[in-house]
């Protein structure tokens, strides 16, 4: 979707485990300091994250001010990128200027830096056909079914790893039903946000597409092809506004090596606001089968299938007529967030910038005239645009479909629009098909002989399917034309 993403990518050998152990308790306690004092807005985003953990899991005030280890918690990392990380970066790299390590989290574990470039990548495998492990956490529980010593040997991945209140297996709040898939679409999106666009070692593309790929019977309400919950490890979970962070295992014919993710906020996900890359790579979204409009009438309502409809058909009189159209259901506008990369601070840690942007659908219908008879044809011209404040223009989709309907099928019938350019185009006109009932084949809609004198003939338009970062827009228009007389005042009778 041409989205330049800002996070960078982190990967971590068991060899290099014992050349960055984390500090020792003792060095942790010492680097306890007074009291952060953490500013309102930072109070508030923890009580939100709290609220939600809590609802989700059962854990009250899960995020204090200072972790298992009396680290305070970095006000800048919640304010910048909602990251809950306590104490100091650390694992300083002299050849790269970062740190491995963001700080710690909560339960005094190492928080990796998704920034820090990657120790190693693959050359020929594309990142989906990694040989990921399911379940990571399960490797570093003694005597439990998924152990592995070569994993639990590693001091770096077992701290990282002990810790599995949010993965996949563990259980909400209940302690019945498991996590299962509910952070899957959060990860997808995170990943394609991450390594869209990244390049392996031979300079091809690290995704394939298939990441986001559905299929029947898939995983989560969308039906991914790959379980990427089930490979992940939640470090922090992600909230309805705040990011969370995650990592995912693979081994190699050396090690395993860990690979982190972060993961999207719920108002990035499918009904809220989105974020780019929610889908695969360069591939436009699908048309929906369905609107999902809670109020007003929808062009996909029962009884309002689309097809064209020409002739006057069984009409008895003006009382069969729909002279006001229904109320749409209008989703013109819609706005999303994005945290891009501005810099690093004196710590030489990543500083996001939050942006917002916002799209707008644009639908303007015309006719060829604004007064007619009736039994005549009048014209459409329906022009549709999209306007934003977007920097990567790519990442849109213009208008896929525009239907009109007319009065004397009281609106519940549609004739689909041809568009002058490709369907999907950012600017587009869209104007009727040929007409059964022109011998000319014109693109003409004829009013219906008994429409009513002295009545307005309106035609209402949908434009559908458009698509933003930020998510699903259609909008709706009207033209009106008065109707004065028909076309009998034009028949004469000539006597011989």
């Amino acid at each position: 979707m041409g989205i330049q993403s800002a996070f960078g990518r982190s990967l971590i050998p068991i060899a290099a485990a014992t050349l960055l152990a984390a500090p020792s308790l003792a060095q942790q306690a010492q680097a306890a300091t007074a009291a952060p004092g953490l500013g309102a807005e930072a109070m508030a985003i923890i009580a939100e994250a709290n609220e939600e953990i809590s609802s989700l899991f059962g854990f009250e005030g899960y995020y204090a001010e200072r972790n298992a280890h009396g680290l305070a918690i970095d006000e800048g990392g919640i304010l910048g990128r909602t990251m809950f990380v306590y104490g100091e970066p650390h694992g300083y790299n002299p050849a790269n200027g970062l740190c491995r390590y963001s700080g710690y989290s909560l339960n005094g574990n190492a928080y990796p830096n998704d920034a820090y470039p990657p120790d190693s990548w693959s050359v020929v495998r594309h990142f989906e056909e990694w040989a990921w492990v399911s379940e990571p956490a399960k490797k570093v529980v003694d005597g439990g079914d998924g152990y592995d010593a070569e994993v639990a040997s590693s001091e770096i991945l077992r701290k990282m790893l002990l810790q599995s209140q949010f993965d996949g297996f563990a259980k909400r709040a209940d302690g019945v039903s498991p996590v299962g898939d509910l952070y899957l679409e959060n990860i997808v999106i995170g990943i394609g946000m991450k390594y869209g666009g990244q390049k392996k070692s031979n300079g091809t593309e690290l995704l394939s597409g298939a990441y986001a790929m559905t299929t029947p019977g898939g995983f989560g309400a969308a039906g991914y092809a790959i379980p990427w919950h089930v490979y992940t490890h939640v470090i922090q979970p992600p909230t309805r506004r705040g990011w969370g962070l995650g990592v995912l295992l693979h081994k190699t014919e050396v090690s395993y090596f860990y690979v982190t993710v972060p993961i999207a906020p719920f108002e990035y996900c499918a009904g809220g606001e989105k974020a780019p890359g929610g889908g695969a790579q360069g591939a436009q979204p699908a048309v929906p089968a369905a609107s999902s409009a809670s109020s007003g009438w929808s062009p996909e309502s029962p009884g309002h299938a689309a097809a064209s409809q020409y002739a006057d058909g069984p009409f008895a009189g003006a009382a069969d007529y729909a002279l006001t159209p229904p109320a749409m259901a209008d989703e013109r506008r819609v706005t999303w967030v994005e945290y891009r990369f501005a810099g690093y601070d004196g710590r030489r840690m990543p500083i996001y910038e939050r942006r917002e942007f916002q799209a707008e659908l644009l639908v303007t219908d015309r006719a060829d005239r604004s007064a007619m008879k009736s039994g005549y044809g009048l014209s459409l011209e329906v022009e549709t645009r999209i306007w934003h404040d977007y920097d990567y223009p790519s990442s849109f989709v213009g208008v896929q479909e525009v239907r009109a309907y007319f009065p004397e099928s009281s609106y519940a019938h549609a004739v689909k629009l041809v568009p002058d350019h490709p369907a999907g185009s950012l600017s587009n006109v869209w104007r009727l098909p040929e007409s059964p009932l022109s011998v000319l084949g014109e693109r003409r809609h004829y009013v219906p002989v008994r429409f009513p004198d002295g009545k307005d003939y309106v035609v209402l338009t949908a434009a559908l399917y458009a698509w933003a970062p930020g998510g699903w827009m259609r909008g709706s228009a009207t033209v009106a034309v008065r109707v004065e007389g028909s076309m009998y005042d034009d028949d004469y009778m000539v006597r011989r």
